[in-house]
């Protein structure tokens, strides 16, 4: 710790500044790629809401097209800064993809999908689908379960004394979220 202080008529103000250093290591700034790191960890990388349509109780069938997505304030940026004496490191989280596991297959989204709303015609299309090609009948619960995690291109930036300007950390995937769905094969009867 290094202080400074100034002697007044009548008083002594003393500012105080902590410097971190590595045993044997000369004094510095510390090292920025780490103060990134442990912004990140400051981050709320929630778990993604998973949402279908059909959604569960619902149920589909096999040969249609599922809707997936998340709710579009869940796709924002995220920040924060940490500071150590003299260096501040902002690391900013940009989502990038969604990585859905279908219980049946995987499915990637580089967006978080479009949402599907009540009253929607058979023309519209989604930017995010998953078509099963059989049934639920002999998974845990006769149904799928649906995992969905945000994956964020993670950058930092460095201002006061810094080690480095910026970095990236790169692709950082948020918890995954739960979901599941049940479905169904169609019969056909002919009738004569």
């Amino acid at each position: 710790m290094c202080s400074a202080c100034k002697a007044g008529a009548q008083a002594s103000t003393c500012n105080a500044r902590v410097l971190w250093v590595a045993p044997g290591q000369p004094v510095g700034p510390p090292d920025a790629g780490k103060l990134a790191q442990d912004a990140l960890g400051l981050l709320p990388l929630a778990a993604a809401q998973v949402r279908t349509a059909p959604q569960a109780p619902a149920h589909s069938y096999i040969g249609v097209e599922n809707w997936m997505w998340v709710p579009t304030a869940q796709w924002s940026t995220l920040t924060k800064s940490v500071t150590a004496g003299a260096t501040r490191v902002t690391v900013s989280a940009t989502p990038d993809r969604v990585v859905w596991n279908m219980g049946a297959g995987t499915k990637t989204c580089f967006g978080p999908g479009a949402e599907w709303r009540r009253g929607m015609t058979d023309v519209a299309r989604t930017s995010c689908g998953f078509t099963y090609h059989s049934t639920s009948d002999s998974q845990s619960g006769q149904a799928f379960h649906i995992t969905a995690a945000i994956q964020y291109d993670v950058t930092w930036v460095c201002t006061g004394a810094c080690t480095q300007a910026s970095g990236t950390l790169g692709l950082v995937a948020a918890p995954a979220g739960n979901g599941e769905l049940t479905v169904l094969q169609r019969q056909t009867v002919v009738v004569r």
